[in-house]
């Protein structure tokens, strides 16, 4: 399990998910895209596009299934992700 081959040339920013106790990882690189993996599965659940620019910024909100990411491209992107299922 993990990251596809050649990805991690491009990580350059990560953080875990709070509202379901860090169940999900989501991660932004050179790519211009943002990654959430299932930490228990190692699956990608999404692949956000939208940035033009290096993904320099990435974090969950505390308490609801939301991510916000920032870029050289001087934009930050708010998105709704569904929640994980609980234990």
């Amino acid at each position: 399990m993990g990251a596809p081959a050649g990805f991690e040339n491009t990580l350059l920013r990560g953080a875990w998910s709070k509202d379901d106790g860090g169940r999900r990882v989501g991660v932004g690189g050179a790519d211009r895209t943002v990654c959430i993996w299932d930490v228990d599965s190692g699956k990608v659940l999404y692949k956000l596009p939208g940035h033009k620019g290096t993904v320099t910024a990435v974090d969950f909100h505390p308490k609801e299934p939301i991510i916000l990411t920032g870029s050289k491209d001087a934009t930050m992107l708010l998105g709704e992700i569904e929640p994980s299922v609980p234990l």
